[in-house]
């Protein structure tokens, strides 16, 4: 009787952090298997053509900024979530192809078209979004917006004024400097998302207050050495603190930093949890 009854509290606890728990969590994992049916989902990956992918251009008073256009996969007779994908800096460039790696794509793969329907947006900045300085009173990396960051928020503000678009479920996803762009754009306008998720980047500390209420997933190998976990280990240990953090650190023990975006798109956990949230 004992055992099942904590065998209930396993699976509701479960449930409540698939939901979107309120309450701040720390895990460390195992990476998966490097098998051939892994191997084979990436490669599936890789060759989704970028032309699914709409090319478009944003421009204001500030300047353009390329990016692609995934548009839900079925006809719009209701509103779909959107996406934003920012991509890490090995993409930066102007070609509008560039930034359409696996994370993009990971969206445009037919069966999670299905179980994850939404317009993606992915930019290409033509220099960095983020860039990073020593923080001396944590003695960790943080990371500093930059102007192509701004163009970007630019852009989501131009869609989220789009009628096709459900405003109570718009998700940001990034890797490496996409992922610090992450922290820079919800720090920025926390009430234009429902949630995110950051892999492998580096974060600011200056807006803890303005997040602690807000759904975001940190992903970070604990092996990165070009963006070491400390500085998301120290923003989780700082925000986790206040009342009512819903911020997440999921740790995957041993991988270093270019093998983070094979793990996250072998893996529909992270998905499910963006697309389980809501304003």
């Amino acid at each position: 009787m004992n055992l099942r009854y904590l065998w209930t509290g396993f699976v509701a606890a479960m449930v409540i952090y698939s939901c979107g728990a309120s309450e701040a969590l720390h895990q460390t994992r195992i990476p998966s298997a490097d098998t051939l049916a892994r191997q084979q989902k990436v490669m599936a990956l890789r060759s989704i053509p970028v032309e699914m992918f709409d090319s478009l251009v944003f421009e204001n008073k500030s300047g353009r900024l390329p990016y692609r256009f995934l548009r839900a996969p079925e006809p719009v007779a209701k509103k779909y979530p959107l996406v934003i994908v920012f991509h890490g800096s090995g993409a930066v460039g102007t070609d509008n192809r560039g930034q359409v790696g696996i994370l993009a794509k990971y969206f445009a793969d037919s069966l999670n078209r299905r179980a994850f329907p939404a317009f993606v947006i992915v930019p290409q900045f033509p220099s960095r979004s983020s860039n990073y300085v020593m923080d001396s009173t944590r003695a960790v990396l943080r990371s500093i917006m930059q102007p192509c960051g701004e163009m970007a928020l630019a852009l989501i503000d131009h869609y989220r004024h789009d009628p096709r678009i459900d405003t109570n479920r718009i998700y940001v996803v990034g890797f490496s400097m996409g992922a610090s762009t992450v922290t820079n754009v919800i720090s920025r306008h926390p009430e234009w998302f429902a949630a995110a998720v950051s892999i492998s980047g580096i974060p600011q500390f200056d807006q803890l207050d303005r997040l602690q209420k807000f759904p975001l997933m940190l992903i970070h190998g604990n092996a990165d050495n070009e963006n070491p976990i400390d500085s998301d280990r120290r923003f989780f240990g700082e925000i986790s603190q206040k009342k009512n953090a819903k911020t997440s650190l999921i740790e995957y023990n041993g991988l270093g930093h270019n093998e983070m975006q094979q793990e996250i798109v072998s893996r529909r956990n992270w998905a499910e949890w963006l697309f389980s949230i809501q304003k």
